[in-house]
């Protein structure tokens, strides 16, 4: 499996054809970045990176829609080039659905941009999460070392996240005073997926953005649900009631899956094992290790595990551990005006309504 390069989806295969490229991927790069530059320019707004996002700030990633899977593209490469290209940090900005056409894509080409496309949202929404985590640990230790009681608002908090969280027994618990059993189980369940096994998941369940369900309902983990609001399988058993989840956008596909494996009966393995990773402090969460928790998530079981595992290994996805967020001042402003270019000379249909 060939590994996936997310900052530069032309990458020479050798030293000689780098070199006899380089004039060409430069006029490339003028290409992708003058239309922006311009916009910005005329509006007074400028193309830079701001401050990072770190796990106290904002996790808010900028969105934007795009008619044609080569605006995508555009899109894409403006902000990573923005950003710098060694790995560390990505900027944040986000596709809220994926156009139709990826397919069409090189493949190295589709697999850059479905990665830099859904990286940013996986920090963001880990992003909420550790902040979340970080309140739960601050109340379990005035508990632990205080005789300290809970205000009408930690209460609340408390008793919010254990519901959202599905926390069972929370409130009889609490009712009883015994608050920190509430704390301790919220703790081994709000905590972040690794960055590299959410990719992972995202591009076998979505054909690395390619899949019916992907385009059409923002659903990129194959999530099932048991109404009528989700889209029917076409390989669906006869007699099966369920369907698969359709999103608003691809951010709340992504905190759904996060809330899926930190929530489900069926995941409760994995929280244990990502839990005596915090515990042992031995540099993060394994994203590999984890993956061998997650054989309820597949009928496929251990042959669904071993690919997830490739897809980790071939593409090099545990690379983005550590990944952080930089906003893009100017360029979201500059994107509507392509996007609306190119509906108008495309037409409407090549974006799926909302959902």
């Amino acid at each position: 499996m060939e590994s996936s390069d997310i900052s530069a989806p032309s990458k020479p295969r050798d030293a000689a054809s780098s070199n006899a490229g380089a004039p060409r991927r430069f006029l490339a790069l003028l290409y992708f970045l003058l239309p922006t530059v311009c916009a910005c320019l005329l509006s007074g707004t400028s193309l830079q990176a701001a401050s990072p996002v770190d796990g106290s700030g904002s996790a808010r990633v900028e969105s934007f829609q795009v008619a044609s899977a080569e605006e995508l593209l555009r899109v894409l490469d403006q902000g990573w080039q923005a950003v710098g290209l060694d790995g560390t940090a990505a900027p944040a900005l986000a596709p809220s659905r994926f156009p139709p056409g990826l397919e069409e894509l090189p493949v190295e080409r589709k697999k850059s941009a479905f990665l830099r496309a859904v990286l940013p949202l996986v920090v963001s929404v880990n992003t909420d999460v550790a902040r979340e985590r970080t309140r739960v640990q601050e109340l379990a230790r005035a508990i632990a070392t205080a005789s300290h009681s809970l205000t009408e608002e930690e209460w609340a908090l408390v008793a919010s996240l254990s519901k959202r969280y599905r926390v069972p027994g929370a409130e009889g618990a609490m009712a009883e005073g015994r608050v920190a059993e509430v704390l301790e189980e919220l703790l081994l369940r709000i905590d972040q997926v690794p960055v590299g096994l959410a990719l992972s998941q995202a591009a076998l369940e979505s054909g690395w953005g390619t899949s019916r369900f992907a385009v059409e309902g923002n659903s990129l983990f194959g999530q099932w649900v048991f109404s009528r609001r989700g889209m029917d399988p076409a390989e669906r058993p006869e007699g099966a009631g369920y369907s698969v989840a359709r999103f608003r956008d691809l951010r709340a596909s992504v905190a759904a899956y996060v809330r899926n494996l930190n929530t489900s009966w069926a995941y409760r393995e994995y929280r244990n094992l990502r839990a005596a990773m915090r515990t042992r402090g031995d540099g993060g969460l394994d994203a590999l290790a984890l993956a061998g928790e997650l054989l309820h998530y597949s009928a496929r079981r251990e042959a669904y595990v071993d690919e997830v595992r490739a897809v980790i290994r071939g593409n090099r996805l545990t690379r983005f551990r550590g990944t952080r967020l930089l906003p893009v001042d100017g360029l979201v402003a500059a994107i509507p005006r392509e996007a609306e270019r190119l509906a108008m000379d495309e037409g409407s249909s090549g974006v799926p309504p909302d959902a």
